[in-house]
């Protein structure tokens, strides 16, 4: 059985096919079987991203699929040893189907309260649908240089009550041309950004791994 992962948000651009890429990568580096499930049969990010991959032999290998319901992404179950849900770039009823079946889920945001305040009101839902709290962890990305906005944004989430990652994901050229060219975050160029973007991907894995291993 499969541990399955959600990055979910309430809207776009909050870097959350970013955030699935690089953590789809890092366990597909160590050997796992690992299925990124695409939910945006609009935008479809994910699953151009894995084509661009393919078609450039890098590897691993990540294998990336569309689809339009939970249930079929189910199907994958016995086949890999980790799903990744990539969810829409909006919430919605298959959000919610998602976040039930979910065994961590990450919510992306930025710094700006136009992100923080659409982040806190889908964990509250998720929370009001009998999601546990325990699963459910944001993570911070196109972050500048300030310290201190950063730490507003953390005391923003953490009085929600929601857990907060340390690591961030700055907003660097060097990762978009890593995944204009099918690449993760953590095969940027840059040693810089390949090591930054490492020790986030560490991070969350490590929340998931809490999570797995009290079930």
């Amino acid at each position: 059985m499969a541990i399955k992962v959600a990055f979910l948000s309430q809207k776009g651009g909050v870097t959350k096919t970013t955030k699935a890429r690089l953590f789809a990568r890092a366990f597909a580096f160590n050997k796992w079987r690992v299925k990124i499930c695409d939910f945006d049969l609009q935008q479809r990010t994910a699953s151009e991203w894995g084509a661009k991959r393919l078609a450039a032999g890098i590897r691993p290998e990540i294998e990336v699929q569309a689809f339009a319901a939970i249930e079929q992404a189910l199907e994958q179950d016995s086949h890999y040893d980790l799903l990744i849900f990539d969810g829409r770039g909006f919430a919605d009823k298959l959000t919610l189907d998602i976040a039930r079946v979910s065994d961590a889920i990450f919510l992306p945001s930025g710094l700006a309260v136009d992100d923080l305040a659409p982040t806190v009101r889908l964990a509250h839902e998720l929370r009001k649908a009998g999601i546990s709290t325990a699963k459910i962890a944001v993570v911070f990305g196109r972050t500048g240089s300030s310290e201190v906005e950063i730490a507003e944004a953390r005391d923003y989430v953490a009085q929600a009550g929601y857990k907060v990652l340390e690591r961030t994901l700055p907003e660097k050229q060097g990762y978009r041309a890593a995944h204009d060219a099918g690449k993760a975050a953590d095969e940027a160029r840059a040693p810089t950004l390949r090591i930054g973007a490492k020790h986030l991907a560490e991070e969350m894995a490590a929340h998931v791994t809490a999570l797995t291993e009290k079930a």
